[in-house]
């Protein structure tokens, strides 16, 4: 009911536009409960960077790339990322109907303990975890030649590490053992700058197989398959898991990491056609798959 409401932003709004386009009378009580009872929440919007025409663009030309490939072309990809796990949960609170007094506290930690950790995800399985620079008490060992200060994120000489440690040897390994593209497999990355350094493509065109994969758009983490499975591990560590600290938090992750179901990849892959058809019916806006 209110998924076909969109400008209706209390159950308030809900009731005033079902009386006026349905005649139907019902009190506000009852359609909070309605909208609860089918799994509804009163929810903020997700900020996203906005689109300009230009990443639309982008954007579309880049599903029609994937589109032009055969079907089970997707299997040979290695798809990479990094992400920054909390000790705690930050994101903003639900929001939920209650009287003023009743709103209660969130407590939340000024600066809380983040593991900051590179993966790859493929058809066939997934890589090992790579810990770097941003997880607790975790330094940087290069230093920043314009600054003259060690790097407080990663840099292109710490990325050259996670490609030669951890990407590499691992995407051979897991065509190797699937028995399919070990001579084809292509490397997927975003366009953050350490990853797309001179150094670092000439590496990746040596050493991997089928090379660099399509350039990736800006601002498409919608678009990607490892965002899904960040998510999905984010929402397991904090319902199933209690680390108390760095360590914890890391081994936490391990256990995620080795928890993940083939058949979760197998539709990640297979359902990445799907998805970039969606980009293109929406003109290269913002999808929800």
């Amino acid at each position: 009911m209110a998924a076909q409401l969109p400008e209706c932003r209390t159950a308030a709004d809900v009731a005033a536009k079902l009386q006026q386009d349905q005649h139907l009378s019902f009190s506000v009580t009852t359609v909070k409960r309605v909208l609860r009872q089918h799994g509804l929440q009163h929810l903020s919007p997700v900020a996203r960077p906005m689109l300009t025409d230009s990443h639309k663009l982008a954007r579309v030309k880049f599903a029609k790339a994937v589109l032009r490939r055969d079907k089970t072309s997707k299997r040979r990809w290695l798809n990479t990322d990094g992400k920054i796990f909390h000790l705690h949960k930050m994101g903003r609170p639900l929001r939920r109907w209650c009287s003023p007094g009743a709103r209660g506290t969130v407590p939340r930690p000024k600066h809380s303990i983040a593991a900051h950790v590179y993966m790859g995800i493929c058809y066939w399985g997934v890589t090992k975890l790579m810990f770097v620079t941003g997880t607790h008490k975790q330094v940087s060992k290069f230093v920043n030649p314009k600054s003259k200060r060690l790097y407080a994120g990663v840099g292109s000489s710490e990325y050259s590490e996670v490609l030669s440690q951890m990407f590499v040897p691992e995407g051979n390994r897991l065509f190797q053992q699937a028995g399919q593209w070990a001579d084809k497999w292509q490397l997927q990355q975003d366009n953050a700058k350490p990853h797309k350094t001179a150094t670092n493509m000439a590496y990746i065109a040596e050493n991997v197989p089928g090379g660099h994969f399509l350039t990736w758009p800006a601002c498409s983490p919608d678009m990607s398959p490892i965002e899904n499975m960040w998510a999905w591990m984010e929402g397991k560590l904090h319902k199933e898991y209690q680390p108390k600290n760095v360590e914890e938090l890391k081994d936490s992750l391990e256990q995620i990491r080795q928890s993940i179901p083939a058949s979760m990849l197998h539709n990640m892959f297979d359902g990445f056609q799907a998805r970039m058809q969606r980009v293109v019916d929406l003109d290269g806006e913002y999808i929800n798959m």
